[in-house]
């Protein structure tokens, strides 16, 4: 016996070639998109820095640095005398 195809009616909106996104998919997708964006940053802030080293530059992170190993006075003296 042979089956005979069922017939429907035309729909007035057809069914979408791609599934409905799900909320999930949504927060998904911006969370790897601000990770990518901040990738993005960085790599462009080191790019920055190398450029700044290459034209013989000190970035100020750097200056910071030597000053504070420079001035060993701000960590406090131990007593060097027995309590007691």
């Amino acid at each position: 016996m042979r089956r005979r195809l069922q017939r429907t009616a035309p729909r007035a909106h057809p069914a979408p070639l791609v599934g409905a996104r799900r909320p999930e998919t949504q927060i998904k997708r911006a969370r790897e998109q601000a990770l990518r964006e901040k990738r993005e940053r960085k790599q462009e802030k080191k790019d920055a820095r190398a450029a700044a080293r290459a034209a013989g530059e000190t970035p100020a992170w750097e200056e910071e640095c030597a000053a504070d190993i420079a001035t060993p006075d701000l960590v406090p003296d131990e007593d060097p005398s027995p309590a007691g």
